[in-house]
């Protein structure tokens, strides 16, 4: 436990607006003696504790930090219970035989979510009333609402939790966090006008910490090429912004070509360049949880090692599954030769996929109903180019036959 007395003192004295020499006068000791105490030099004598607790009217538990020490442990207690219970909602569903049920959220596997989530949620209310300063858990209790996007009232719910937070919290990253999510919720809840007003008011992306550390970071590397450019720390940091940024441009190219579809507006020359752009970029946004690539993490267990590169090889076929579905869509107007190539790479990641949620392992971090995906390519007129043409009809067919 960190004894927190130093700057308890120093903060309780400025609450009261007291000088050291005023403070020191009134417990009968230099100031020196105070102004080492306020540094964490030294500690006051035992005996001296009761009578800065009184000079302060508070507890002396108050006064060395042991009911904050208390609360962040009553905290850490509560998020370890909801990781436990995550831990053992996620076994359940991966015990299950058939994860499509579970993605359909059929009526035992829904019932079973909302008792869960009732008793979550429950959770939360109780630990916010106990501390309902603690922001960040508010925060935390909006995004387990949102969770649930099928019910409109907890997403309403969230939106209350997080104005809640912005009416109360001082502190500028917090409320930035909840200002975020907000816009999230709005995004969830198809209100375009109050998304677009949350979102403004955060900082535009050259005012957010990572354009600007990369403007000024940049600066600084060609301002000191010659003299060790970037110290190895900061270059780690501007690395990692890689995949952030990618993914931001690949999602902005996806959702610019879905609009132009719509419109009837998509130019060829346009949509192969953008599309080409992307699939260079697939690589750099490749998804890695917040335990890191196993190989940059020795200390990793065996079991959880397993569990991360499953994760990834999962993240890396839905990625190319992903983009496949869209070059096939966005290039069938005008180049449908190309289009049935990558509708034919779609399904073998879709196969690919489907053969991986049935493997034994329990472990289904993504999951696709291949007969949705069929009749997807089957209906849906943005495909209507390619209809006819026997590659397209055979491979529909491979998914229809494993389905």
């Amino acid at each position: 436990m960190k004894i927190g007395i130093a700057e308890n003192i120093k903060r309780l004295r400025r609450e009261r607006e007291m000088t050291q020499e005023r403070l020191a006068e009134i417990l009968d000791v230099s100031p020196q003696s105070v102004s080492r105490w306020e540094l964490g030099a030294c500690y006051p004598d035992m005996d001296m504790l009761p009578a800065l607790a009184n000079c302060f009217a508070v507890t002396v538990d108050e006064l060395i930090g042991m009911e904050r020490f208390r609360d962040e442990q009553r905290i850490a207690d509560f998020q370890q219970r909801v990781t436990d219970m995550f831990q053992e909602q996620f076994a359940r569903m991966s015990s299950n035989p058939n994860p499509i049920a579970i993605t359909q959220l059929d009526e035992t596997a829904d019932a079973d979510m909302a008792e869960f989530n009732e008793r979550l949620y429950g959770m939360y209310r109780d630990i916010i009333r106990e501390f309902p300063t603690h922001y960040e858990l508010q925060i935390e209790y909006a995004a387990r609402l949102t969770s649930d996007m099928r019910k409109t009232e907890r997403l309403n719910d969230a939106i209350d939790v997080l104005d809640k937070v912005l009416a109360n919290c001082t502190d500028s990253a917090t409320r930035y966090t909840a200002l975020s999510r907000r816009a999230d919720v709005y995004g969830t809840l198809g209100d375009l006008d109050k998304l677009v007003a949350a979102a403004e008011e955060l900082p535009h992306m050259s005012e957010s910490c990572e354009g600007l550390l990369l403007r000024l970071l940049n600066n600084y590397a060609s301002a000191n090429y010659e003299n060790g450019g970037l110290p190895d720390a900061q270059f780690e940091r501007l690395r990692q912004f890689v995949p952030g940024f990618t993914g931001y441009l690949q999602e902005s190219i996806r959702i610019v070509l879905q609009e132009k579809l719509r419109r009837g507006t998509l130019d060829r020359d346009e949509t192969v360049a953008m599309l080409e752009l992307r699939e260079k970029l697939l690589p750099f946004s490749r998804f890695v949880p917040s335990t890191g690539a196993p190989e940059d993490n020795p200390d990793l267990d065996p079991e959880t090692r397993a569990v991360i590169v499953r994760m990834i090889e999962d993240g890396d076929i839905a990625a190319q599954l992903h983009h496949c579905e869209d070059c096939a869509r966005y290039l069938a107007p005008f180049d449908a030769e190309r289009a049935i190539g990558y509708l034919e790479r779609a399904v073998q990641y879709t196969l690919a996929t489907h053969e991986r949620q049935n493997d034994g392992t329990g472990a289904h971090f993504s999951v696709v109903d291949i007969g949705a995906i069929a009749r997807m390519y089957a209906e849906n007129p943005q495909f209507d180019p390619l209809r006819g043409d026997p590659r397209f009809d055979a491979a529909v067919g491979q998914l229809t036959v494993n389905n």
